[in-house]
């Protein structure tokens, strides 16, 4: 990225917009956190071998076995709230963003591909945890480049990425679906 001598604002790192960012992230949140809570209570509801599991689940629904104690999660939940925004930055702002300036066409049709190739790379970064997972990344990683597309600042969307992550993860255990968490 350095060495493009472009200015930083070509990959997200701008305070344009901020506010509006901000709120359409937190917006964009909890929607998606709705739809993940709707997912979950749609499972525990229809699926007999997770119907005793509580709708919230604030020991986070990591695999029991591992003896996950309260300070490794709040270690983990502070790694994550730090790693999501690099994240961000690497991929809506270095691969979306390089992408969208280098790829041919009409701009709906970059915006798109940027979009949907930057996010392809964005799930395989977390196809080391398992397959369910990569697929329960890609609607929000969609959404994030949209949001990311249409301010050009990482805020708002590392904002939203740190909220979906934290309430799925920390707060309604959907882990508990993953095998391998």
């Amino acid at each position: 990225m350095l060495k493009t001598q472009l200015p930083l604002s070509e990959f997200g790192l701008s305070t344009v917009n901020w506010r509006r960012s901000i709120k359409e992230g937190i917006l964009l949140s909890i929607v998606l956190a709705l739809a993940c809570t709707f997912v979950k209570i749609c499972i525990i509801h229809y699926v007999p071998e997770y119907q005793q599991l509580p709708l919230f689940d604030l020991n986070t629904g990591f695999d029991r076995q591992l003896h996950v104690t309260e300070f490794k999660t709040a270690l983990f939940l502070i790694m994550y709230i730090i790693f999501s925004p690099v994240q961000e930055f690497l991929v809506r702002g270095g691969l979306q963003g390089a992408l969208y300036s280098f790829l041919p066409g009409k701009n709906q049709v970059r915006l798109w591909t940027s979009i949907f190739v930057s996010n392809l790379m964005f799930i395989t970064f977390h196809s080391h945890i398992a397959f369910a997972f990569v697929m329960l990344t890609f609607v929000p990683g969609i959404v994030w480049g949209w949001l990311y597309a249409r301010h050009k600042t990482l805020i708002g969307v590392s904002i939203s990425h740190i909220l979906v992550g934290t309430y799925t993860i920390f707060i309604l255990g959907l882990s508990h679906f993953i095998p391998g968490l």
